[in-house]
């Protein structure tokens, strides 16, 4: 970087200089679509893609500075989360400031993902932008009968749940 600077009809161009990151302050999560844009508000430019409820995707995390600068050279642990209580996430660790994690959303809507250092860390959390959630092609056709609630996303399992709904069916 060099900076110019002119008065009148005088001007002069300084030696180039690096500008440095700050101090670790937070992580940012990158979505499909978007880009990381130090000093920008928010940290990022661009809009999410769309996915598909199952599909995996992947979401860079960076440790950056106060204003978004990515910060190298550390190697903290990160994990994800997200308001789909079904979503497939996982947690990894930071290879000179940055991590590609492959994850999944499970539940169609609106939805967000929580990019958060390991507990005890100084460093702050991010939001993700909103992310839609497409519902997939047609897989499996399911009966919820009175007293049984629609769970969709759920995969579950075990031999005492059906995936995709809870309860019991009301007697009749």
């Amino acid at each position: 970087l060099a900076l110019l600077c002119t008065k009148g009809t005088v001007s002069g161009t300084s030696d180039t200089f690096a500008v440095e990151p700050g101090a670790p302050a937070r992580l940012v999560a990158i979505l499909p679509g978007e880009q990381l844009e130090p000093g920008m508000p928010g940290g990022y430019s661009g809009l999410a893609s769309d996915q598909t409820a199952g599909d995996t995707f992947q979401v860079l995390v960076y440790l950056t500075d106060s204003w978004f600068n990515r910060v190298g050279s550390r190697t903290d642990s990160v994990f994800l989360s997200s308001d789909d209580q079904f979503a497939q996430l996982p947690a990894g660790r930071l290879s000179d400031g940055a991590a590609t994690l492959a994850g999944s959303l499970r539940s169609a809507g609106q939805h967000h993902l929580y990019a958060r250092p390991v507990s005890g860390s100084s460093i702050l959390s991010d939001t993700s932008a909103t992310v839609s959630v497409f519902a997939g092609a047609f897989k499996n056709m399911l009966l919820v009968a009175p007293g049984e609630a629609l769970l969709p996303g759920d995969t579950t399992t075990t031999i005492f749940s059906t995936p995709g709904k809870s309860g019991t069916p009301d007697p009749e």
